[in-house]
């Protein structure tokens, strides 16, 4: 991993990883997409996976009418965040899920990475998408977000953020990136040329995590893709867990032969 020059460089320890990319059907009811969470986090832990990524909006759902109402404090004061933790903290399993986010008089679109009953990532999406007006409800973020796990180092992204390779320059040497998306159905064929392309120029692993909500339009199709854009899995359009094995050598072997960032 050294041919990159960014800031997230490879470490030696850890040379595989086992991921899961969670596609559930989302609920207005963060009560119900708890449990679903708690149901696929078991199942992946039981599978032997280190980590799970959610979709997009996974505690909510994707409802903006409702979103300054379903934005919760990011904190373990607030009901549903600390049952997020709390999940975490039972199994030995990385959880990263999309929310909105209340901060002062500013709303956010938030993905978090919990473990071990701890958050040890946040994310706010940088690129609102303008089709549904999440300019005019939430802050745009301003930073990267990335964490490691096991060895691997993972960076943030969220939904539109995927049109934007500038915004993932920023993640130039990361592993893999976590991609939680609540992508509209109609624009579907762009959503996987999109995730595979940014895997592509990274050179890793990216996860894509699109969410079951059909009255919104989303209709799954998540996918998890190679360092060389290939595709390890696909999801169609019934709830899945998919899984897969991130190795560290599959990674050197793309920039080895190639050197794009």
């Amino acid at each position: 991993g050294q041919a990159h020059g960014g800031l997230f460089v490879n470490s030696d320890s850890g040379q595989m990883l086992t991921i899961a990319c969670a596609q559930p059907t989302l609920s207005p009811s963060s009560a119900e997409n708890l449990r679903t969470i708690s149901a696929f986090a078991q199942k992946a832990a039981w599978q032997g996976c280190r980590l799970v990524a959610f979709p997009e909006a996974a505690l909510c759902g994707y409802d903006l009418a409702s979103a300054r109402e379903t934005a919760i404090v990011a904190n373990k004061k607030d009901e549903s965040f600390a049952r997020l933790l709390e999940i975490s903290g039972k199994g030995e399993i990385a959880i990263a899920a999309g929310f909105f986010e209340k901060d002062g008089k500013k709303f956010y679109n938030a993905y978090c990475v919990f473990s071990e009953g701890k958050v040890i990532a946040k994310y706010r999406k940088a690129a609102l998408f303008p089709a549904t007006g999440e300019d005019k409800i939430f802050t745009p973020g301003d930073r990267a977000a990335a964490f490691k796990l096991d060895g691997f180092t993972f960076g943030l992204a969220i939904c539109y953020d995927v049109r934007f390779p500038k915004i993932f320059e920023k993640y130039a040497g990361v592993d893999a990136m976590v991609i939680g998306a609540c992508f509209f159905h109609e624009r579907i064929a762009q959503w996987e040329v999109l995730v595979r392309a940014r895997a592509l120029e990274l050179q890793a692993y990216a996860i894509g995590a699109n969410a079951l909500h059909p009255e919104t339009g989303c209709l799954g199709h998540s996918l998890i893709v190679k360092p060389d854009g290939g595709i390890m899995g696909s999801a169609g359009e019934a709830e899945q867990l998919l899984t897969a094995v991130l190795e560290k050598k599959v990674i050197d072997e793309a920039r080895g032969l190639i050197t794009t960032l």
